[in-house]
Protein backbone atom coordinates (compact mmCIF):
# COMPACT_ATOMS: atom_id res chain seq x y z
CA UNK A 1 0.00 0.00 0.00
CA UNK A 2 1.38 3.42 -0.95
CA UNK A 3 2.21 6.05 1.73
CA UNK A 4 -0.29 8.44 0.22
CA UNK A 5 -3.07 5.89 0.64
CA UNK A 6 -2.15 5.29 4.29
CA UNK A 7 -2.25 8.98 5.20
CA UNK A 8 -5.53 9.80 3.46
CA UNK A 9 -8.29 10.86 5.94
CA UNK A 10 -11.36 8.67 6.54
CA UNK A 11 -14.43 9.65 4.56
CA UNK A 12 -16.65 12.12 6.41
CA UNK A 13 -20.03 10.75 7.47
CA UNK A 14 -22.94 13.16 7.39
CA UNK A 15 -25.15 12.74 10.45
CA UNK A 16 -28.78 13.72 10.51
CA UNK A 17 -30.03 15.42 13.65
CA UNK A 18 -33.73 15.21 14.54
CA UNK A 19 -35.05 17.84 16.92
CA UNK A 20 -38.29 17.01 18.73
CA UNK A 21 -40.19 20.00 20.08
CA UNK A 22 -43.83 20.99 20.58
CA UNK A 23 -45.59 22.39 17.58
CA UNK A 24 -46.92 25.90 17.82
CA UNK A 25 -50.43 27.03 17.05
CA UNK A 26 -53.43 24.85 16.31
CA UNK A 27 -52.85 21.10 16.25
CA UNK A 28 -55.56 19.43 14.22
CA UNK A 29 -57.06 16.02 14.79
CA UNK A 30 -55.22 13.27 12.93
CA UNK A 31 -58.23 11.18 11.94
CA UNK A 32 -56.06 8.65 10.14
CA UNK A 33 -54.09 8.03 13.33
CA UNK A 34 -57.28 7.59 15.34
CA UNK A 35 -58.49 5.00 12.85
CA UNK A 36 -55.19 3.09 12.99
CA UNK A 37 -55.36 2.98 16.79
CA UNK A 38 -59.07 2.12 16.93
CA UNK A 39 -58.40 -1.23 18.63
CA UNK A 40 -56.69 0.61 21.47
CA UNK A 41 -59.92 2.50 22.17
CA UNK A 42 -61.77 -0.79 22.44
CA UNK A 43 -59.26 -2.13 24.98
CA UNK A 44 -59.37 1.09 27.00
CA UNK A 45 -63.16 0.83 27.22
CA UNK A 46 -62.93 -2.83 28.21
CA UNK A 47 -60.30 -2.00 30.85
CA UNK A 48 -62.49 0.74 32.36
CA UNK A 49 -65.40 -1.66 32.65
CA UNK A 50 -63.27 -4.34 34.33
CA UNK A 51 -61.72 -1.87 36.76
CA UNK A 52 -65.12 -0.54 37.77
CA UNK A 53 -67.02 -3.83 38.15
CA UNK A 54 -64.56 -6.73 38.47
CA UNK A 55 -63.95 -6.37 42.23
CA UNK A 56 -67.48 -5.18 43.03
CA UNK A 57 -69.76 -7.53 44.94
CA UNK A 58 -72.68 -6.94 42.59
CA UNK A 59 -70.55 -6.60 39.46
CA UNK A 60 -72.39 -5.18 36.46
CA UNK A 61 -75.57 -5.15 38.54
CA UNK A 62 -74.42 -1.76 39.85
CA UNK A 63 -75.24 -0.35 36.42
CA UNK A 64 -78.89 -1.25 37.12
CA UNK A 65 -78.97 -0.77 40.88
CA UNK A 66 -78.09 2.95 40.85
CA UNK A 67 -80.81 4.13 38.42
CA UNK A 68 -83.44 1.88 39.99
CA UNK A 69 -82.79 3.23 43.49
CA UNK A 70 -82.66 6.80 42.13
CA UNK A 71 -85.97 6.25 40.35
CA UNK A 72 -87.63 4.98 43.53
CA UNK A 73 -86.26 7.79 45.71
CA UNK A 74 -86.97 10.72 43.38
CA UNK A 75 -90.21 9.19 42.20
CA UNK A 76 -91.39 8.73 45.77
CA UNK A 77 -90.50 12.31 46.69
CA UNK A 78 -92.19 13.66 43.56
CA UNK A 79 -95.34 11.66 44.22
CA UNK A 80 -95.41 12.97 47.79
CA UNK A 81 -95.17 16.55 46.51
CA UNK A 82 -97.88 15.78 43.91
CA UNK A 83 -95.54 16.53 41.02
CA UNK A 84 -96.88 13.47 39.22
CA UNK A 85 -100.06 15.41 38.40
CA UNK A 86 -98.10 17.34 35.75
CA UNK A 87 -97.03 14.16 33.94
CA UNK A 88 -99.27 12.16 31.62
CA UNK A 89 -97.08 9.03 31.68
CA UNK A 90 -96.55 6.75 34.70
CA UNK A 91 -94.45 8.88 37.02
CA UNK A 92 -91.82 6.28 37.92
CA UNK A 93 -91.31 5.39 34.26
CA UNK A 94 -91.09 9.11 33.44
CA UNK A 95 -88.49 9.52 36.17
CA UNK A 96 -86.42 6.61 34.87
CA UNK A 97 -86.51 8.02 31.33
CA UNK A 98 -84.87 11.21 32.57
CA UNK A 99 -82.29 9.42 34.69
CA UNK A 100 -80.95 7.46 31.70
CA UNK A 101 -79.28 10.40 29.91
CA UNK A 102 -78.43 12.20 33.15
CA UNK A 103 -76.45 9.28 34.61
CA UNK A 104 -74.64 8.89 31.29
CA UNK A 105 -73.65 12.56 31.23
CA UNK A 106 -72.80 12.47 34.93
CA UNK A 107 -70.37 9.60 34.39
CA UNK A 108 -68.64 11.47 31.60
CA UNK A 109 -68.29 14.48 33.86
CA UNK A 110 -66.85 12.46 36.74
CA UNK A 111 -64.84 9.68 35.09
CA UNK A 112 -64.05 11.51 31.87
CA UNK A 113 -62.98 14.62 33.75
CA UNK A 114 -60.45 12.59 35.76
CA UNK A 115 -59.32 10.37 32.88
CA UNK A 116 -55.98 12.08 32.33
CA UNK A 117 -55.12 12.72 35.98
CA UNK A 118 -55.83 9.11 36.96
CA UNK A 119 -53.73 7.70 34.12
CA UNK A 120 -50.49 9.66 34.38
CA UNK A 121 -48.22 6.73 33.32
CA UNK A 122 -49.98 6.55 29.98
CA UNK A 123 -49.23 10.22 29.45
CA UNK A 124 -45.57 10.11 30.40
CA UNK A 125 -44.33 6.60 29.51
CA UNK A 126 -45.79 5.77 26.10
CA UNK A 127 -47.36 7.44 23.13
CA UNK A 128 -51.00 7.01 22.23
CA UNK A 129 -53.75 9.28 20.93
CA UNK A 130 -54.55 10.95 24.24
CA UNK A 131 -58.02 11.87 23.12
CA UNK A 132 -58.82 8.16 23.58
CA UNK A 133 -58.51 8.42 27.38
CA UNK A 134 -61.58 10.64 27.96
CA UNK A 135 -63.33 9.02 25.00
CA UNK A 136 -62.99 5.62 26.70
CA UNK A 137 -65.08 6.92 29.60
CA UNK A 138 -67.81 7.78 27.12
CA UNK A 139 -67.57 4.29 25.61
CA UNK A 140 -67.87 2.50 28.95
CA UNK A 141 -70.75 4.80 29.86
CA UNK A 142 -72.51 3.72 26.67
CA UNK A 143 -72.34 0.12 27.85
CA UNK A 144 -74.08 1.07 31.10
CA UNK A 145 -76.60 3.10 29.12
CA UNK A 146 -77.37 0.10 26.91
CA UNK A 147 -77.98 -2.10 29.96
CA UNK A 148 -80.35 0.47 31.41
CA UNK A 149 -82.21 0.81 28.12
CA UNK A 150 -82.93 -2.92 28.24
CA UNK A 151 -84.32 -2.56 31.77
CA UNK A 152 -86.34 0.48 30.73
CA UNK A 153 -87.83 -1.51 27.84
CA UNK A 154 -88.88 -4.26 30.26
CA UNK A 155 -90.48 -1.72 32.59
CA UNK A 156 -92.23 -0.04 29.66
CA UNK A 157 -93.68 -3.37 28.52
CA UNK A 158 -94.94 -3.99 32.05
CA UNK A 159 -96.65 -0.58 32.25
CA UNK A 160 -98.10 -1.02 28.76
CA UNK A 161 -99.62 -4.38 29.73
CA UNK A 162 -100.97 -3.50 33.19
CA UNK A 163 -101.94 0.16 32.66
CA UNK A 164 -103.51 2.21 29.89
CA UNK A 165 -100.18 3.84 29.00
CA UNK A 166 -98.59 3.10 25.62
CA UNK A 167 -95.44 4.39 23.90
CA UNK A 168 -95.89 7.00 21.18
CA UNK A 169 -94.53 7.40 17.66
CA UNK A 170 -91.89 9.77 19.03
CA UNK A 171 -89.74 6.74 19.83
CA UNK A 172 -88.42 6.98 16.23
CA UNK A 173 -86.27 9.94 17.33
CA UNK A 174 -84.32 7.81 19.82
CA UNK A 175 -81.28 7.20 17.61
CA UNK A 176 -80.80 10.84 16.49
CA UNK A 177 -81.23 11.93 20.09
CA UNK A 178 -78.67 9.35 21.19
CA UNK A 179 -76.19 10.85 18.72
CA UNK A 180 -76.72 14.34 20.18
CA UNK A 181 -76.29 12.95 23.70
CA UNK A 182 -73.01 11.26 22.77
CA UNK A 183 -71.77 14.50 21.21
CA UNK A 184 -72.52 16.36 24.44
CA UNK A 185 -70.92 13.66 26.60
CA UNK A 186 -67.74 13.66 24.50
CA UNK A 187 -67.55 17.43 24.69
CA UNK A 188 -67.88 17.30 28.48
CA UNK A 189 -65.21 14.58 28.81
CA UNK A 190 -62.70 16.33 26.56
CA UNK A 191 -63.20 19.75 28.13
CA UNK A 192 -63.07 18.71 31.78
CA UNK A 193 -60.25 16.19 31.31
CA UNK A 194 -58.02 18.92 29.87
CA UNK A 195 -59.09 21.48 32.48
CA UNK A 196 -58.49 19.06 35.37
CA UNK A 197 -54.88 18.48 34.29
CA UNK A 198 -54.20 22.22 34.30
CA UNK A 199 -56.36 23.15 37.29
CA UNK A 200 -56.36 20.37 39.90
CA UNK A 201 -58.95 22.15 42.07
CA UNK A 202 -61.62 21.07 39.61
CA UNK A 203 -61.49 17.49 40.88
CA UNK A 204 -62.92 18.77 44.17
CA UNK A 205 -65.54 20.93 42.47
CA UNK A 206 -66.90 18.26 40.12
CA UNK A 207 -68.87 16.36 42.85
CA UNK A 208 -70.61 19.61 43.80
CA UNK A 209 -71.30 20.36 40.14
CA UNK A 210 -72.92 16.94 39.78
CA UNK A 211 -75.20 17.48 42.77
CA UNK A 212 -76.32 20.92 41.67
CA UNK A 213 -76.50 19.86 38.03
CA UNK A 214 -79.09 17.21 38.87
CA UNK A 215 -81.49 19.89 40.08
CA UNK A 216 -80.52 22.56 37.56
CA UNK A 217 -81.24 20.06 34.76
CA UNK A 218 -84.79 19.37 36.02
CA UNK A 219 -84.12 15.65 36.42
CA UNK A 220 -86.16 14.99 39.63
CA UNK A 221 -89.16 17.14 38.74
CA UNK A 222 -91.29 18.10 35.69
CA UNK A 223 -90.98 21.58 34.23
CA UNK A 224 -94.56 21.25 32.99
CA UNK A 225 -95.78 21.76 36.55
CA UNK A 226 -97.47 25.14 36.99
CA UNK A 227 -95.09 26.02 39.82
CA UNK A 228 -92.34 26.50 37.20
CA UNK A 229 -94.30 28.79 34.88
CA UNK A 230 -92.24 31.87 35.73
CA UNK A 231 -88.80 30.31 35.42
CA UNK A 232 -89.27 27.52 32.88
CA UNK A 233 -87.52 29.32 30.00
CA UNK A 234 -84.48 30.02 32.13
CA UNK A 235 -83.70 26.31 32.17
CA UNK A 236 -82.80 26.62 28.49
CA UNK A 237 -79.50 28.14 29.64
CA UNK A 238 -78.49 24.64 30.74
CA UNK A 239 -78.21 22.42 27.61
CA UNK A 240 -78.46 19.24 29.69
CA UNK A 241 -82.05 20.19 30.55
CA UNK A 242 -83.03 19.96 26.89
CA UNK A 243 -81.39 16.53 26.55
CA UNK A 244 -83.21 15.15 29.61
CA UNK A 245 -86.57 16.60 28.54
CA UNK A 246 -86.14 15.30 24.99
CA UNK A 247 -85.46 11.76 26.19
CA UNK A 248 -88.63 11.86 28.25
CA UNK A 249 -90.63 13.04 25.26
CA UNK A 250 -89.15 10.27 23.10
CA UNK A 251 -89.46 7.40 25.57
CA UNK A 252 -92.72 8.09 27.41
CA UNK A 253 -94.40 10.73 25.24
CA UNK A 254 -95.36 14.24 26.09
CA UNK A 255 -94.86 17.78 24.92
CA UNK A 256 -91.52 18.83 23.39
CA UNK A 257 -89.76 21.83 24.89
CA UNK A 258 -88.36 23.15 21.62
CA UNK A 259 -86.48 26.06 23.16
CA UNK A 260 -84.70 23.70 25.55
CA UNK A 261 -84.00 21.11 22.86
CA UNK A 262 -82.73 23.72 20.41
CA UNK A 263 -80.25 25.16 22.89
CA UNK A 264 -79.23 21.63 23.90
CA UNK A 265 -78.43 20.64 20.30
CA UNK A 266 -76.47 23.81 19.58
CA UNK A 267 -74.75 23.57 22.95
CA UNK A 268 -73.77 19.93 22.43
CA UNK A 269 -71.98 20.54 19.13
CA UNK A 270 -70.45 23.79 20.37
CA UNK A 271 -69.15 22.00 23.47
CA UNK A 272 -67.63 19.21 21.36
CA UNK A 273 -65.87 21.67 19.05
CA UNK A 274 -64.58 23.68 22.00
CA UNK A 275 -63.51 20.50 23.80
CA UNK A 276 -61.54 19.25 20.78
CA UNK A 277 -59.95 22.65 20.22
CA UNK A 278 -58.99 23.17 23.87
CA UNK A 279 -57.81 19.56 24.35
CA UNK A 280 -55.49 19.71 21.34
CA UNK A 281 -54.38 23.21 22.30
CA UNK A 282 -53.06 22.16 25.72
CA UNK A 283 -52.18 18.54 24.91
CA UNK A 284 -48.50 19.39 24.38
CA UNK A 285 -48.28 20.28 28.11
CA UNK A 286 -49.89 17.12 29.52
CA UNK A 287 -46.71 15.08 29.96
CA UNK A 288 -44.94 17.95 31.76
CA UNK A 289 -47.61 18.72 34.35
CA UNK A 290 -49.59 15.46 34.68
Amino acid sequence: MSPSAESSPAPRVERQVTVIEPRKGWIGIDWGELWRYRELLYFLVWRDLKVKYKMAVLGMAWAVFVPIVSMLVYGGVGATLELDDAVTAPYFLWMYAGLLPWLFIQRNLQDGGMALVNQQPLLTKIYLPRVFLPAASCGSGLVDLGINFVLFALLAVGFAVFTDWAPTWQIVFALPLLAVTIVMALGISLTFSALTVLYRDLRFLVPFAVQFGLWLSAVPYPLSDERFDGIRDWYALNPVTGIVAAWRSVLVGGEWHWLHFGTATVGAFALLLFGLFYFKRVERRFADIA
